[in-house]
């Protein structure tokens, strides 16, 4: 079930108070504005961790853990990745997928002339403990208005007792300087949930759940969502290169559109029909600057934007 709650909440009154039929009992009693959105057969939920744990599970696939910085390319054919330069040495390639979400723009370093004009939303999202179990006993994902605290909250109950929350506001763009080698989030390890964010949640949440009103989060996240311009995702093979593919940009959507993305991929690795047979709308190079009329290069780079 979905609830949608406005702001500011009405007053209280003695007076009995009709609650919406899709009204979950731990919600602000004086909020009598909530609507259902969707029936439970219709909607799903996942978490994103324990979702990226069994893809990888039941892919059989070899985890090395590094830092990737760069590409090497055979000596006779600039065009044609040998090896992806790491950490831990040159790690040995026949076809390469870049899957690192904003962090693909290091593209454009490893890649002569490729382009690739994202932006990332860095934002801070809490999660909080449903002790008493009362909301995992009737659980409704929430979609909620901007309220005082400039907060829209999504707040989210999960089947391991904890309620994830985010759009608690003060995102922040991120461009490529930030993202490369010295720049202060070269990696995503330095991202830090912004304090401030954190405690504007806890307001909100605590006016929308009484049972919240003074409990600290369990945990305090950030991350980084990889926006493209036309606000399209990145999926598919670059001419840039004979054997890179790319798969980026899916901004808030990127886990919903986590397998189906992977299911194209494999297909353009195995020299299959991709089961999304015309992917020309997602492809990497749709950046590349094109030659006008006149015979000039007209860059079809436009404002990146955090559309939805």
């Amino acid at each position: 079930e979905l609830g949608l709650r406005e702001w500011p909440p009405q007053k209280k009154t003695s007076k009995p108070i009709k609650r919406s039929p899709a009204h979950p009992e731990w919600l602000d009693a004086t909020d009598t504005k909530a609507k259902l959105l969707e029936s439970h057969e219709g909607s799903a939920q996942v978490n994103p961790a324990e979702l990226c744990e069994q893809f990888f599970k039941h892919s059989e696939a070899h985890l090395i853990t590094s830092a990737a910085r760069g590409f090497e390319f055979s000596p006779n054919d600039n065009t044609l990745v040998t090896g992806v330069k790491t950490d831990q040495g040159i790690i040995p390639c026949d076809q390469v997928v870049v899957a690192a979400g904003i962090w693909s723009v290091l593209l454009e370093d490893w890649l002569p002339n490729f382009r690739l004009p994202m932006e990332g939303i860095y934002s801070t999202s809490v999660i909080f403990d449903d002790k008493d179990g009362k909301i995992n006993q009737a659980p409704s994902a929430l979609f909620c208005a901007e309220d005082s605290n400039s907060c829209h909250l999504e707040v989210y109950p999960r089947s391991d007792g904890t309620v994830y929350i985010c759009g608690i506001g003060g995102s922040e763009h991120v461009t490529k300087p930030r993202l490369r080698e010295g720049g202060d989030l070269d990696d995503a390890a330095k991202m830090k949930a912004n304090s401030n964010r954190v405690e504007a949640a806890k307001k909100s949440i605590s006016a929308l759940v009484p049972d919240f009103s003074n409990v600290q989060p369990r945990a305090t996240n950030a991350c980084m969502r990889p926006c493209a311009p036309d606000a399209l995702p990145i999926i598919g093979k670059t001419e840039s290169a004979k054997n890179i593919f790319i798969a980026t940009g899916g901004n808030c959507w990127g886990i919903l559109w986590s397998a189906i993305t992977g299911h194209i991929i494999a297909d353009l690795l195995l020299h299959k029909t991709p089961v999304v047979e015309n992917l020309e709308s997602f492809s990497p190079d749709r950046f590349m600057p094109r030659a006008s009329a006149r015979g000039r290069a007209k860059s079809q780079v436009q404002q990146v934007g955090e559309q939805w």
